[in-house]
């Protein structure tokens, strides 16, 4: 296993695959090589020279990656591109040379770098040169490259275009070439593309092809950009969908006799990692355990929550104040005693006993907040409210606001004599009123601060609820299109229309950041073919707890609506409407803000 990613998030996820792996047991120090260097005589088996050249200027590496020229390392970036690439091709030659039968180079997959240009945070193409290199070492049997990165592999098409021994299998939602040839096979999806339909193009097409042309070794780019809510990408695969993939292909080129090597590609969500690691894993040991993101920190608010004694959460010291008369401490005989306890369960001393439990007061205390207080603003059934302070420079500061309730859910074809239960989160805030919004933390819409940064925190911290008062259901109502697209895809919104919808709004806001396309919606910017702006609107949107919720989403039914509704939104021809030019007061000649 090669280990040398590129670039800054995928090194991140390099490290993160092998580190997991070694604390799993499942890799030693020895069975992890960092190449060499990849010489640039090497790289110009597949670039011309004069391109190579122009690579080290500021001003080419900026364009590729999308930066400014002054912030461009030139040498340190050089250095983390070749080495990249000098893994896949040790990997290809140790494959060719009979050493293993698959390897895997954790980085690589720079398909967008043609002979003459690089592009997409592509330099070099790795692939490219592992096979010019090959090539030139005398291996000449068929060689495939399998492209399942989201986005189309122009630098491997366009340089292998004229050849019938080098065949390109690409199945991508962004097209990035219109070159052709006989000896690609090269399949664009459009609109929803679920783990149904996106294994359906595999077995009926990748299948088939490598039965057919037989290749003596394959490449394999196994983007993780494919998987839903990735910013740069526009399919709604799910973590075992891109095991799946990654096992279909695995076990399709085993079946040809082919050698396997394969690179990381594209992934620029919080998940991509683990697809790398479940995939290596598979490798490894031939068994299918998946790692999911959140098991970590399930896994911590798990043994938290075993460890809560359920009396301590009720428990309410006032109750027990020997200073209060009887009439206080019993109520009054004509009228019922006050409510004391969330959701008839939990006091203000239990909800404080579980925030420090679950490591939340700690978080809140690192940002700078010292005593933590909860208040509870429980009179109304329906509105029942959590408020958390925090003591920052001799002044209190809100910190969290939560409005919840218990409440039916109602589902679609769900039996209604047995109805379900679910905790409804009417508002939830959380902000850091000490922190400034800056470029890395834009102002959101509706925010008067930057986020507190413990949404997925508290979300568990309800899911555990959830449990415990034997809930079936976590329903939230997102306020805008960045709460409802940082929730997906654990949650999902009841009717199938309004999630197609918000599917296709996430698939044109493609490659903006969270802040960047909630702002886009906000302002009327997201737009039908007809220029009918398309605003986000609240609505159920459900996590499931009970099985027969998650029956629901996961029915054919529902998917096949989302997938329905989706397309039907893209079809509407939404897209991005251009700025609102600027008026100009001609009088003074300064822009009206």
């Amino acid at each position: 296993m090669n280990r040398h990613p590129s670039g800054t998030s995928s090194r991140a996820a390099g490290d993160l695959v092998v580190g997991r792996l070694m604390q799993d047991g499942l890799l030693l120090p020895r069975d992890v090589r960092q190449p060499e260097l990849a010489a640039f005589e090497t790289l110009a088996r597949f670039h011309s020279w004069s391109y190579i050249e122009s690579a080290g200027r500021p001003e080419t590496i900026a364009r590729v990656f999308g930066t400014d020229p002054g912030a461009v390392r030139v040498d340190t970036l050089m250095r983390s591109i070749r080495r990249a690439v000098g893994g896949t091709v040790e990997a290809a030659c140790n494959v060719v040379a009979g050493n293993v039968r698959a390897a895997v180079n954790l980085g690589g997959g720079f398909h967008h770098a043609e002979p003459e240009m690089g592009a997409g945070f592509c330099l070099f193409n790795d692939v490219g040169v592992a096979i010019r290199t090959l090539r030139a070492q005398g291996f000449d049997e068929p060689i495939m490259v399998i492209d399942l990165d989201v986005h189309q592999g122009n630098g491997n098409s366009v340089a292998f275009s004229e050849t019938d021994r080098v065949h390109v299998y690409s199945v991508h939602g962004s097209v990035w070439s219109r070159s052709s040839s006989r000896a690609h096979r090269e399949i664009h999806l459009q609109g929803g593309v679920s783990d149904a339909r996106y294994m359906a193009v595999l077995r009926t097409t990748l299948v088939p092809w490598l039965v057919r042309l037989r290749p003596g070794l394959v490449f394999y780019i196994a983007g993780a950009d494919i998987l839903a809510g990735d910013r740069l990408g526009s399919f709604w695969v799910t973590l075992p969908g891109v095991f799946e993939r990654d096992r279909l292909v695995t076990e399709a080129v085993r079946d040809v006799g082919a050698g396997l090597v394969v690179t990381m590609g594209g992934g620029y969500s919080r998940d991509a990692w683990l697809t790398h690691y479940n995939y290596a894993r598979y490798l490894l040991t031939g068994t299918r355990v998946l790692l999911t993101r959140n098991d970590a920190r399930k896994t911590s608010f798990d043994r938290a929550s075993r460890a809560l004694d359920p009396l301590e959460l009720q428990k309410d010291p006032e109750e027990l104040n020997v200073d209060l008369s009887p009439e206080e401490l019993f109520g009054q005989l004509t009228r019922e005693a006050p409510a004391r306890r969330l959701l008839d369960f939990y006091s203000r001393h239990g909800i404080e006993v579980a925030l420090q439990q679950y490591g939340l007061v700690d978080k809140m205390k690192a940002r700078g907040y010292d005593d933590v207080q909860v208040t509870l603003d429980i009179a109304s059934v329906d509105n029942q409210r959590v408020l958390v302070d925090g003591i920052a420079k001799s002044s209190s500061h809100r910190l969290v606001e939560l409005v919840v309730r218990r409440g039916p859910l109602a589902l679609p074809g769900v039996d209604d004599e047995a109805p379900i239960e679910a905790l409804w989160v009417e508002w939830l805030l959380l902000q850091d009123p000490l922190a400034s919004f800056s470029l890395e933390r834009p102002r959101l819409p509706g925010q008067n601060h930057p986020g507190l940064g413990l949404a997925r925190d508290f979300v568990e911290l309800l899911i555990r609820m959830c449990k415990r008062l034997g809930l079936g259901a976590l329903v939230d109502l997102p306020a805008h299109y960045h709460n409802g697209a940082a929730a997906s895809p654990e949650f999902h919104f009841v009717d199938p229309e309004i999630e197609g919808r918000m599917r296709a709004m996430m698939t044109i806001l493609t490659g903006f950041s969270a802040a960047e396309g909630s702002q886009l919606v906000e302002d009327g910017r997201l737009v039908t073919r007809e220029g009918e702006p398309v605003r986000w609107q609240p609505a159920a949107h459900v996590l499931g707890l009970d099985a027969r919720v998650q029956r629901y989403f996961r029915s054919d039914d529902y998917r096949s609506r989302v997938i329905e509704a989706t397309n039907e939104w893209l079809k509407k021809g939404l897209q991005l409407a251009p700025p609102t030019p600027t008026k100009v007061n001609t009088s003074s000649q300064r822009s009206i803000q």
